[in-house]
């Protein structure tokens, strides 16, 4: 569950970097189709989860936690 959450939150992250730069119609609609899915999916996990799993899933942001400088902390 902590591993599927974290990758929603890398997912939402990442498809809002890209689509900042992202001038393609098709390729805009698929990376906020994307984002609805992974937010979605997130929802779902967090809302039933205990707060210390919410919290383990939520250190995958860069948001949260800044930006990643070492693969070897996240």
């Amino acid at each position: 569950m902590i591993a599927l959450g974290r990758a929603c939150v890398r997912l939402i992250e990442a498809a809002d970097v890209l689509l900042a730069g992202q001038r393609d119609q098709q390729d805009m609609i698929d990376l906020r189709a994307a984002r609805e899915f992974a937010k979605r999916k997130l929802r779902e996990i967090v809302v039933n989860a205990e707060p210390a799993v919410t919290a383990e899933i939520m250190a995958a942001s860069e948001n949260v936690l800044g930006p990643v400088q070492d693969v070897g902390k996240n």
